[in-house]
């Protein structure tokens, strides 16, 4: 919101402020809009829960981020090797393949 000293009571009631509220004085705040530019992000505002494994989690976390929004990461799988591999092994060599 920009205003001046003879509506900027008026304008922060209308908006509903509350504290807490920044205010900038003087020349410098007539470049909110151009500067403002983190605000015009496609995810701005935004919490995205990321429920990949941590180690493949970083990608999305920087995309999120990059787009403006706030990754949270809650990983809800672990990878990890199997304890025993006869009974995977076995059954790939079981398999057959046909290729068209």
């Amino acid at each position: 919101m920009i205003g001046n000293l003879s509506n900027i009571v008026e304008k922060a009631e209308l908006e509903k402020f509350s504290p807490p509220t920044i205010s900038v004085v003087g020349k410098v705040a007539s470049l909110g809009n151009r500067l403002a530019w983190f605000g015009k992000k496609p995810l701005s505002g935004k919490r995205i829960i990321i429920t990949r494994s941590l180690h493949q989690a970083q990608k999305m976390v920087d995309l999120i981020t990059d787009l403006g929004g706030e990754p949270l990461t809650f990983p809800t799988i672990e990878i990890v090797p199997p304890t025993q591999s006869e009974p995977m092994d076995e059954s790939i060599n079981n398999t057959s393949f046909s290729v068209s």
